[in-house]
């Protein structure tokens, strides 16, 4: 983590807490070998690169991941909240509505 919040830095001389846009993104693929169909979905949740890691749940790059809506990091958030913006989640739930759709 040190190596990319170095290499996102905007310069010596700012004090900018937020470093870059970013997003964290699942894709999902079910596949019927029986049918040879498959279906593919995605989930994203967008936030930044803050300058400091903040947080003590999650893991990975969580606690430098800060969503402006709940201005915390996603090492800040409660499980539910966590769960409400998930691309994890959101890429699963998209699967469950294709799956109802499909007879």
């Amino acid at each position: 983590m040190l190596r990319t919040l170095e290499e996102l830095k905007l310069g010596e001389d700012t004090d900018q807490p937020l470093l870059s846009p970013a997003r964290f993104v699942c894709s999902l693929v079910l596949y019927n070998p029986a049918t040879g169909e498959s279906i593919e979905t995605s989930g994203a949740a967008e936030g930044w690169i803050t300058a400091e890691a903040a947080g003590g749940g999650g893991f990975g790059y969580d606690p430098l991941f800060y969503i402006p809506e709940y201005e915390k990091t996603m090492a800040e958030l409660t499980l539910g909240q966590k769960q409400a913006i998930s691309h994890r989640g959101a890429a699963l739930r998209n699967l469950l509505d294709r799956l109802k759709s499909v007879e």
